[in-house]
């Protein structure tokens, strides 16, 4: 029923190890426990570590996505995204609708059609306001999507341009008055949602990506960094309890194989820019904790919904995290290195 596109894919959180996941649209966890019977003891060992590592694993992720402002950000979107629909649902003719829903079920027949080589939207309904509801679904899919794992959403022709953001954060905040009677104009000071979207509109030159030391960063590598830093605090407190054995090495090679993973990608950022390697791993995750939770807090709705005290809009380097991180690793070398002046 949905095309299989990757901007229409939905970001579940697996477990490498077992067959639990967290799904960030629904905030469900589901955590699998191992069977421990008939198991030796070198197994059994591995086997509890595995299952401690996906808990706190798995609940970091739930955890971001309700304690940060990114989380609730991109929960936000999605609340928009459903309010636009149902919205639609509610107003346009209802013969229209029945149409639409009959091809949908009966056909398989997308409502929303995407070109499969710009995965951008084409419109085929005789409807304006269809059209028009594809269009913003699809911006705000898209909006999710640059922000979340901007590898799904590269820059290609026909790609809606960044002034779109501000369209979509505009959305957002009519979504909360819509869904929130205790939200008026007057809490947030806004007159009307041109305003709204003056505040967060991005110009197409702002939009970059990350890439540091030849490493994409995304969004959902800084997500996963402070998850797979708490596994790693699990593990290097096993090393230092079980002594020299055959359990130690082969926890530091499963503490290896997991840094040199795309999950390690932010922490290894850090260590390049300090000019350190894996021997001074365990000095650098706190630092690495802590950047990842400040890029992790930019000025979004619903925790921001203002412009800046000294300009008329956000920029991107002030709202969207890997750029947030790059730039504090930086501030991070400045301290290191006596070159930071308060």
């Amino acid at each position: 029923m949905v095309p299989n596109f990757p901007i229409l894919n939905r970001g579940v959180y697996r477990s490498g190890y077992t067959g639990s996941f967290y799904d960030p649209r629904t905030l469900i966890t589901k955590i699998v426990a191992p069977k421990f019977n008939y198991l030796d003891e070198d197994d059994l060992f591995l086997k509890t570590y595995e299952y401690s590592a996906t808990l706190i694993h798995e609940r970091v992720h739930w955890l971001q996505h309700h304690g940060t402002s990114f989380g609730c950000f991109l929960g936000a979107l999605r609340l928009s995204q459903q309010s636009t629909t149902l919205r639609v649902l509610r107003e346009e003719n209802f013969d229209q609708i029945e149409i639409l829903l009959e091809r949908r079920n009966k056909d398989g027949r997308s409502i929303l059609n995407l070109n499969p080589e710009t995965q951008y939207p084409t419109f085929t309904s005789n409807s304006e306001v269809i059209n028009l509801f594809g269009q913003i679904w699809f911006d705000h899919q898209w909006v999710h999507n640059i922000f979340d794992n901007s590898q799904c959403v590269e820059r290609k022709p026909g790609v809606v341009p960044g002034k779109v953001i501000g369209e979509v954060i505009s959305d957002v905040v009519i979504a909360f008055r819509e869904y929130n009677s205790l939200l008026h104009s007057n809490d947030i000071n806004i007159e009307n949602s041109l305003e709204v979207r003056q505040w967060f509109s991005i110009e197409d030159s702002e939009m970059v990506f990350v890439s540091m030391f030849g490493m994409r960063l995304t969004s959902k590598l800084i997500m996963e960094s402070p998850a797979l830093i708490s596994e790693l605090q699990i593990l290097s407190a096993q090393i230092n309890y079980i002594g020299k054995s055959g359990k130690r090495k082969a926890l530091e090679s499963r503490i290896k194989t997991i840094v040199n993973g795309d999950y390690g990608i932010p922490i290894r950022c850090l260590l390049k820019v300090l000019n350190m390697d894996l021997n001074s791993l365990q000095r650098v995750l706190p630092t690495v904790n802590v950047i990842c939770f400040i890029a992790l807090n930019p000025p979004l709705p619903p925790y921001v919904i203002n412009p800046p005290e000294n300009c008329l809009s956000w920029s991107w380097q002030d709202i969207y995290p890997p750029i947030r991180f790059a730039r504090l690793s930086h501030c991070v070398w400045k301290i290191v290195f006596g070159r930071l002046v308060f």
